[in-house]
């Protein structure tokens, strides 16, 4: 009884505050609108603008790339059909890519081989995105349907690396013309941008144009509702507000799951969670610090305290799914050796002054973890909490010391390239100096015999983990919960998923 009036009340309290508002019905008595709700607000809605999770959700309705990820793995999107050809020296270099033909973006304009060659060439000029697109040297066009992209060195996922947003096709005309893609997407998805509420909501409709014709969505409106707080998401979900909460706060999950009317998915994540420590500024240039850090931070307790025990504690600095993955010279929780490793470091711990910049609740909670951690060995941080948008902003500019963030991707290589690749213009996200991270990655990409690959990225894990320029904390579960009458729901371990195949039961 104390539930049922529990529950009462909320939906009185949203109902008076006008938040309450059902998603319509179609003329069929069908339901086709979703509403969402999600963590933070994506900065803009450009492929190459933004590297930051939030964008990759509405980047996969809107747009379309030669690959695609799935549930199942990398798929073939706009491409039918690819081989590889051998240069001049006899080396596989050249990738011959078939395009789709008869697509067309959602402004009515014909996808050809120039849009694919055009939107590879812009998105290698993008300082965000250079480090996932510097894998190839040129880009032409055979005819209007095929496309030849060439590589410097024998690159062994080209798939896998084509399959990320940076890489999803754009109109070349409005490329040239200098089109503003943040506000005004243009793509050929399943969906197309409506309306954008800035601060509040982005809404979606299906793309009319979708080439896919017998996959049209059976969703014809998405409603992306920014709601910052965990339990409010929750709420939310309950009183019938939104439809499909992404990142379920861990604190929600038991009420959930008692909840009839709604389903609460908890799968396996390949989403790596971890420390940025600022290689290039002040004291965080010497090694031993960061391993004093490493080995004071008690990943079993912030997995507890932040995430509700849905995680897995990280220590190797790449991903324990990625094959080659060791602990070999990594740190592990250990209060004695961090007061060595600060021995040897030869400063004063309390004379350290620095922030941990955060995003999220949860991430708030793993630092306030981790402020308390520190404490034990001397050393008092400060917590700052900003948006999605600002934090891109921060570590893009490299002024920063510490902030606590998260990369996902199941491809070894579009994972180091996007922690670890130095750029020109766009250094790695812990501007380590130390390291010839682009020569081990780049050995990577040219190896193409499995044993010979899985040995070399061993190595080059326990450099990685020798020089310690971050602190891995945790690989979380994918926590997602929505109302029970939705269809055609898979989670992939990034918790990414193609809402096209969504659904609403008759």
């Amino acid at each position: 009884m104390k539930k049922l009036m529990g529950v009462l009340c909320l939906l009185v309290a949203f109902a008076a505050s006008g938040l309450f508002v059902p998603a319509p019905a179609s003329a069929a008595g069908v339901k086709d609108t979703i509403i969402f709700a999600y963590e933070t607000e994506p900065a803009n809605l450009s492929t190459v603008e933004n590297n930051a999770i939030a964008a990759y959700y509405p980047c996969f309705m809107i747009y379309s790339g030669l690959f695609k990820n799935t549930t199942d793995g990398i798929e073939k999107d706009l491409c039918t059909d690819y081989h590889i050809e051998k240069n001049a020296q006899g080396l596989e270099t050249i990738w011959v890519f078939k395009i789709r033909e008869g697509v067309k973006f959602s402004d009515g304009s014909d996808l050809t081989a120039k849009d694919v060659v055009a939107t590879l060439k812009y998105a290698q000029t993008r300082p965000t995105v250079k480090s996932l697109t510097n894998w190839y040297t040129d880009v032409e066009a055979v005819d209007d349907y095929t496309v030849k992209i060439m590589t410097a060195k024998v690159f062994s996922t080209a798939p896998e690396a084509l399959s990320n947003k940076a890489c999803y096709i754009l109109p070349s005309e409005l490329i040239a013309s200098g089109h503003d893609f943040n506000n005004k997407p243009v793509g050929s998805g399943p969906f197309k941008l409506s309306k954008w509420a800035k601060g509040d909501s982005i809404t979606f409709v299906s793309n009319e144009n979708y080439y896919h014709k017998d996959k049209m969505p059976k969703i014809k409106e998405v409603v992306w509702k920014i709601i910052a707080e965990g339990t409010s998401r929750s709420i939310a979900l309950e009183t019938g507000e939104v439809d499909f909460v992404i990142n379920v706060d861990a604190l929600d999950i038991p009420r959930l799951q008692e909840n009839e009317d709604v389903v609460v998915s908890v799968t396996d994540g390949s989403m790596f969670t971890y420390l940025a420590l600022n290689n290039a500024k002040g004291p965080f240039k010497d090694e031993n610090l960061r391993k004093a850090i490493s080995c004071a931070v008690n990943r079993e307790s912030i997995i507890a305290v932040a995430l509700e025990n849905f995680g897995a504690p990280i220590y190797s600095s790449i991903p324990i799914i990625m094959d080659g993955w060791t602990m070999e010279n990594a740190t592990t929780f250990d209060l004695d050796k961090a007061r060595e490793y600060l021995k040897t470091w030869g400063g004063d711990p309390s004379s350290l002054k620095f922030a941990i910049i955060v995003s999220t609740d949860v991430r708030r909670r793993a630092a306030e973890v981790i402020q308390s951690n520190l404490l034990e060995i001397g050393i008092n941080c400060t917590i700052e909490q900003v948006d999605s948008a600002t934090l891109t902003q921060v570590y893009n500019s490299g002024d920063f010391m510490s902030y606590i963030s998260a990369y996902t991707s199941n491809d070894l290589l579009t994972w180091l390239n996007g922690v670890f690749r130095n750029t020109g213009t766009s250094s790695s996200q812990f501007r380590q100096a130390g390291l010839d991270m682009n020569g081990m990655i780049d050995s990577i990409a040219q190896t193409t015999d499995p044993t010979a690959r899985k040995a070399l990225v061993t190595e080059v894990n326990k450099t990685i983990n020798a020089q310690q320029p971050f602190v891995p904390i945790y690989q979380s579960k994918v926590l997602i919960a929505y109302n029970a009458n939705l269809e055609g729901v898979e989670i992939d371990p990034m918790g990414m998923f193609r809402l096209e195949n969504f659904y609403w039961r008759k």
